[in-house]
């Protein structure tokens, strides 16, 4: 993380006036610190769980193929409805959590550029128009934000739905297979 601050450091640096001219203080000091943050967050929350499930999910996938079939196969049946699930929304998701993302940078830069000119907003007694400012950003990050939450909430039903549709089928072929003596609890497990 420390490496990709200084290169993203590094990259603002090389920037042209104009381009640097575009972007706040605060905006740029948002990219170097927040984004790179979130990558260490991915980093360390989320791809260790994220590979430990593909690879569990590669691992019995494999045993179920090699132990039975049918079974594989009434694994994977709701497979492409959740994908399907996701595909749909996704486009909408992805723009979404983008524009969450542009306001957090947004309030983030708001934020910094009026502390760090605290005592000119203090002795021309700008206070209340750079708590209005900042307070809109705010507002309109919470926007986005509730919006985002919203449709994944709407989102995360059908696919939970989905998925436990699936445990359903396997418990009940199993369940059968266990009521006709083809198959034992130990062996379900």
């Amino acid at each position: 993380i420390v490496d990709l601050r200084n290169l993203l450091f590094e990259k603002i640096q090389k920037l042209s006036i104009a381009k640097i001219s575009r972007r706040t203080a605060g905006d740029l000091m948002n990219r170097v610190s927040g984004d790179t943050s979130q990558v260490q967050s991915f980093l360390i929350n989320y791809l260790p769980s994220l590979l430990e499930q593909l690879l569990l999910f590669l691992a019995v996938g494999i045993v179920m193929l090699v132990y039975d079939v049918r079974l594989f196969l009434l694994v994977m049946l709701p497979t492409p409805f959740v994908v399907i699930s996701f595909r749909l929304f996704w486009g909408s998701m992805r723009k979404l959590y983008h524009r969450r993302w542009q306001c957090s940078a947004k309030t983030n830069a708001v934020l910094h550029d009026i502390f760090s000119g605290i005592r000119v907003v203090k002795a021309f007694g700008m206070e209340s128009r750079e708590t209005k400012r900042f307070e809109s950003a705010a507002a309109e990050e919470r926007n986005v934000t509730e919006k985002a939450d919203c449709m994944w909430s709407i989102l995360m039903p059908f696919l939970q739905f989905f998925v436990g549709f699936g445990e359903f089928i396997i418990l009940y072929y199993v369940g059968n297979k266990i009521l006709g003596g083809q198959m034992t609890l130990g062996e379900m497990s």
